[in-house]
């Protein structure tokens, strides 16, 4: 291939267009809860308990009361469908691994490692013919990315009063993306690839009460806030483009042209979350309660929409949800008494840096537990239903399901020794 013919073909492959999901192409990935067992089943973030009564697995403020440590894992899978054609997205992975650790009644301490945010994406657009130099060429573009920012945290919680908890916790963000432009031309592949390393450190601040009450029902307040402590730093390696002649996906000795230059650059501050969400837990009797959720997040950094082929980022979201929870009866005396049941509706608003219309999710969810073994070691089974619509024209169908596994023991605990 003439050298002119490739400089003309690379010209074409900056230029994007999409027939795919381009929801988890935004910024450096779309931030979201974790999709356990349990938080999915409610449809809210975790901020308010629904693991058992008063405890909660994704808030700090919670851990002192557990009375056991308790070991944690979820698996959870995505799949989106776009409504107005056949195109579906699917993947799965780990959601969290965790451990929980209560101190003498008192005091907890937690630690471990979930997706902060996910970038998993790939689209491909259908271009005319080009004729160059009486050569007719079939074009195809794809985009693809994977990866994301990760979380290695760790948190405690201690009593403030007999009625008010608080919880800190540190999330240390890391991980890297890699992020691939192709052009194919009949069947030959020119590629460009970019990958990102991230660091930084988010602070978050946890406040639960139990001091009031509503028609002489208990209500229990939670509150978080949390902001970036270390704003993320993204080191980005850029290779320009080049001719994939064996198809293997990365540049080799067997690639043209025989070298391809490389750029590597940091930006400081490129992300800078803040944080705050508001839940509450009212007792319709002793073992049904209704759970409400207002979370709000944003961005702060206006830079994140250029690590983006879209050249955009999802800047801000605000998640509500409205749960009712039938938790597991402490002596029950029917079957169904021992198993915990969840269910829940929310919608989440996600606003764009450039984009004037916003993406709103709708969706309704239900799971259930199953108490096993000794002390109480618990499955939790989760299903979610919703849709995203982007202004008036793109509607995708979102399916959710979540696993999760809790061990708990008494481990750290001194016991006595039996004669």
């Amino acid at each position: 291939m003439s050298i002119r013919k490739f400089i003309i073909l690379l010209s074409i492959l900056v230029y994007p267009g999409f027939s795919q999901s381009t929801y988890h192409a935004y910024g450096l990935g779309v931030h979201t809860p974790s999709f356990d067992g349990v938080t999915l089943a409610t449809s809210g973030t975790g901020l308010v308990p629904a693991y058992r009564f008063g405890l909660s697995l994704n808030n700090p403020a919670t851990w002192n009361r557990f009375v056991f440590s308790t070991l944690s894992g979820a698996y959870s899978g995505l799949r989106v469908d776009q409504m107005a054609s056949s195109v579906r997205n699917e993947f799965s992975g780990v959601d969290k691994i965790q451990f929980i650790v209560p101190i003498k009644g008192l005091y907890g301490f937690g630690m471990g490692i979930k997706p902060y945010s996910q970038q998993k994406y790939s689209f491909t657009y259908d271009q005319n013919d080009l004729i160059i130099d009486q050569d007719t060429l079939q074009l195809s573009k794809e985009y693809s990315g994977r990866g994301g920012i990760s979380s290695f945290y760790s948190g405690i919680s201690f009593p403030l009063s007999d009625k008010e908890q608080a919880g800190i916790k540190f999330d240390f963000l890391y991980g890297s993306s890699r992020r691939s432009n192709n052009l194919f031309v009949d069947a030959e592949r020119f590629q460009s690839n970019t990958k990102h390393y991230y660091s930084g450190t988010v602070l978050t601040c946890y406040l639960s009460s139990t001091r009031f009450r509503l028609i002489d029902r208990q209500l229990h307040i939670y509150v978080s806030a949390g902001a970036a402590l270390y704003p993320l730093t993204v080191h980005q390696s850029s290779m320009a483009a080049y001719q994939d002649m064996n198809a293997n996906g990365y540049y080799d000795m067997f690639d043209f042209p025989d070298s391809v230059a490389e750029e590597s650059s940091t930006t400081l501050n490129a992300y800078k979350p803040q944080e705050f969400g508001l839940g509450i837990d009212y007792s319709i009797t002793q073992t049904i309660h209704l759970l409400a959720e207002i979370f709000m997040w944003e961005n702060t950094s206006d830079v994140a929409a250029g690590f983006s082929v879209l050249n955009d980022d999802i800047n801000q979201w605000t998640h509500t949800s409205l749960s009712l929870v039938s938790f597991a009866a402490s002596k029950p005396k029917e079957w169904y008494e021992k198993i915990p049941f969840r269910s829940g509706v929310y919608m989440r608003k996600n606003d764009f840096l450039l984009n004037q219309d916003s993406a709103i999710e709708v969706g309704a969810s239900f799971g259930f537990g199953i108490n096993f073994g000794f002390p109480v070691n618990q499955i939790d089974v989760a299903f979610m239903a919703g849709e995203r619509r982007t202004g008036s024209t793109k509607t995708e169908s979102i399916r959710r399901i979540a696993f999760s596994l809790n061990l708990t023991d008494i481990w750290f605990v001194k016991r006595r020794n039996r004669n």
